[in-house]
């Protein structure tokens, strides 16, 4: 359930759409987890609050995805691209988005899988998991059975959630 109060003189605010989980909402949410940055600004009432994703331009399929599902949430997106860095940002100064996505993520906190998506379909759970493994991930390796993480109890996580989700 999201509720946000509305400033009592906006008129700009614009009330958040919440996606419904499937398996597009899962990868977005698995690679939030890998490689998303939630900046909410609590302490300042959200002024400046953002979410970002920066994604190389090879990736141009995956970024296309992230921005999509970010979308969803009826919010704009901005893109920068510098000289300086690789990488592109796609951003959203959207505090309502920023804010509700720091359920799932916010900085130096163990992130924890939602229990909607290790109790989903096997669909939901192996969607959430390849999000993962696009934002931070290599099937280059042998063998391929390797997480860091300085959180250990979301490795376990990940792992009993990879072990719900073999068929």
């Amino acid at each position: 359930e999201w509720h946000y109060e509305k400033p009592a003189h906006s008129t700009t605010c614009k009330d958040l759409i919440i996606p419904d989980l499937d398996t597009d909402m899962a990868w977005f949410l698995g690679f939030l987890h890998g490689d998303g940055y939630v900046c909410p600004r609590f302490a300042h009432n959200g002024f400046n609050a953002h979410v970002r994703f920066a994604i190389l331009p090879e990736y141009n399929d995956i970024f296309n995805r992230c921005r999509a599902q970010m979308e969803r949430f009826g919010v704009r997106t901005t893109v920068i691209e510098t000289a300086n860095d690789r990488s592109r940002k796609l951003n959203s100064h959207s505090k309502q988005l920023a804010w509700y996505l720091s359920k799932f993520k916010t900085g130096y906190e163990s992130i924890n899988i939602p229990v909607e998506i290790m109790q989903g379909l096997p669909q939901i759970r192996a969607a959430y998991l390849a999000g993962l493994l696009d934002a931070d991930g290599c099937v280059k390796n042998r063998p391929l059975a390797a997480m860091v993480s300085v959180y250990p109890d979301y490795v376990k996580q990940v792992q009993c959630l990879y072990a719900l989700s073999t068929y």
